[in-house]
């Protein structure tokens, strides 16, 4: 066998060989080039409209429930969207059971008050046919959110309330994962991203924008508005998909000339399931989001306002 022949055979047994070594070079040196995305702010966010589908991954259970799909109250067979939010699954929609209805003067601190918006009359069906039953759902005092559970600050606050079964009143301190998911996530309105270490209050500072819905809001022209302000520009509003619309809220007698509906289009409020405390027996925990703020409000409300209830579900973890 020629010289020439034996090189040709060495050369063909090392192709094999050779071609491997370049393979797992090009791995190694495209490996090494990748680089982490940057974090996403809001400009890259979708945007939400408010009558439209939440368009958000659908999350699956373990008990088969899908967050992301339509839930039916099985109580009176309301329809409600749903939202995965970081590790939390929400209703999309402020909550519509009414069980009884009272008028605007009927107020208790102690005894469940359920109402609908400007209806000051008794009749369940009749309050059910007005529109804003419909769009804006109930008002709850505490009691009536609470329906005589206990307080709780745990995460989940282990209050089902006047939540459908499977769903439970949410916490001040589930509150306020919401928001630290919301700030640290790119919801801000300027597109900041949070840092995980920052104090919750200041979390809560930027992001109201992201949850308010695109409709209903009242324009900021009364006001100086405040930076990334609610009211501003609503076609900006709801990247989170949150769709907060502005109920308004039941005053009690004893706030100002109270005993009435007032603020629809100004404000959004919503109950939480904590108190405020022993040393203050006739308040709870509440957020809320302003027309001509940016920010998420946090307080402590008389137990006889009517305010607004979302629900968080219980086995979303």
């Amino acid at each position: 066998m020629s010289t020439t022949n034996k090189n040709s055979k060495h050369v063909t047994r090392a192709l094999p060989f050779l071609v491997s070594l370049l393979l797992i070079s090009a791995i190694i040196i495209t490996t090494g080039c990748e680089k982490e995305d940057p974090p996403q702010v809001k400009e890259d966010l979708p945007q939400v409209k408010e009558d439209e589908p939440i368009e958000k991954e659908a999350v699956k259970t373990e008990d088969d429930f899908i967050c992301g799909e339509e839930l039916t109250d099985q109580r009176d067979d309301n329809v409600y969207k749903t939202i995965k939010l970081g590790d939390q699954c929400w209703m999309g929609e402020k909550l519509r059971y009414l069980p009884e209805v009272m008028s605007s003067e009927d107020g208790s601190k102690s005894e469940p008050r359920y109402y609908v918006y400007d209806y000051e009359g008794t009749n369940v069906e009749e309050a059910k046919a007005t529109e804003n039953y419909k769009k804006l759902g109930v008002l709850y005092n505490w009691p009536a959110a609470m329906n005589g559970a206990e307080s709780s600050k745990e995460n989940p606050s282990g209050v089902q309330g006047v939540c459908p079964e499977g769903w439970h009143l949410p916490s001040d301190s589930e509150w306020a994962e919401l928001e630290s998911y919301l700030a640290e996530n790119g919801y801000n309105y300027d597109g900041s991203v949070a840092d995980p270490s920052d104090i919750v209050h200041l979390k809560r500072q930027k992001i109201s924008k992201s949850m308010a819905a695109t409709t209903n809001w009242e324009e900021t022209s009364q006001h100086d508005p405040k930076e990334g302000a609610v009211g501003t520009d609503l076609s900006k509003n709801n990247r989170s998909g949150f769709t907060a619309l502005p109920a308004g809220l039941r005053l009690p007698a004893e706030v100002g000339d109270g005993g009435n509906f007032t603020f629809k289009g100004l404000y959004a409020n919503w109950w939480t399931a904590t108190a405020q405390g022993e040393d203050n027996p006739d308040t709870a925990l509440s957020r809320d989001i302003a027309y001509y703020g940016g920010s998420v409000g946090w307080g402590s409300r008389l137990r006889d306002f009517g305010y607004s209830v979302r629900c968080v579900y219980t086995e979303s973890r």
